[in-house]
């Protein structure tokens, strides 16, 4: 069976849905609450934070904030660059202590200073609203509200847009599960990223030729 639309999008960059009750159970939010909750009371008891060898867990948003604001004191390559590397290249969410770091997070935070996020907050906010009030008495929190409105941001923020919405939350959805989640290394999640990663590197592609297309008219 063919895994290519006639419009060239792979048809199996969906994220497959879990099968089974007890999978969707335990990775509903319910569950997660409960163990952030566990998590809490054990750092509570055992005293926060908690080592495990090279490894400090911290619970209390006082520690949590602490850490942020320490990021350059830990590592966090060893968790996941090579799977940014595998669908990005080099990026600072998989770097760490480095001159290329101070290179990359510099031209990211300046870039970043250059954006109007109040036509952006308004448009999330605005369509948050539409979308419920013609939602009647049932919404789909993942597929009609929260994909969608991050799909529609991001969009406006970079810039980019994929041959179809459902194909660029896909791709999106499928790049950021490997890089985040993929902790057991699962190798269908693996390929279906690499694939999502092709298309987003040609839509960004696409977005750079316009830009350029845009100067030259202008200068012309």
């Amino acid at each position: 069976m063919s895994t290519t639309a006639t419009n060239g999008v792979p048809r199996d960059l969906a994220t497959p849905r879990s099968n089974g009750i007890l999978v969707s159970l335990l990775s509903g939010p319910t569950v997660l609450a409960l163990v952030a909750r566990l998590g809490a009371r054990v750092a509570a008891w055992w005293g926060d934070p908690i080592r495990f060898g090279n490894t400090v867990i911290v619970a209390r948003h006082a520690n949590v904030m602490e850490v942020l604001h320490r990021d350059l004191d830990f590592l966090i390559a060893p968790v996941n660059e090579k799977r940014i590397v595998e669908v990005n290249g080099p990026f600072v969410l998989g770097m760490d202590r480095s001159a290329a770091l101070v290179l990359e997070r510099s031209a990211l935070y300046q870039s970043l200073a250059e954006v109007d996020f109040a036509p952006m907050r308004r448009a999330v906010h605005d369509e948050a609203e539409t979308r419920i009030a013609s939602a009647g008495e049932e919404i789909d929190v993942v597929d009609a509200y929260a994909r969608p409105i991050a799909a529609h941001t991001a969009t406006a923020l970079f810039g980019i847009h994929g041959s179809d919405e459902r194909t660029f939350m896909d791709v999106a959805r499928a790049i950021f599960g490997h890089v985040f989640l993929n902790l057991s290394g699962d190798e269908a999640v693996r390929q279906r990223a690499l694939r999502a990663a092709r298309l987003m590197e040609a839509w960004f592609r696409m977005r750079s030729a316009g830009d350029a297309r845009r100067i030259i008219s202008a200068m012309t």
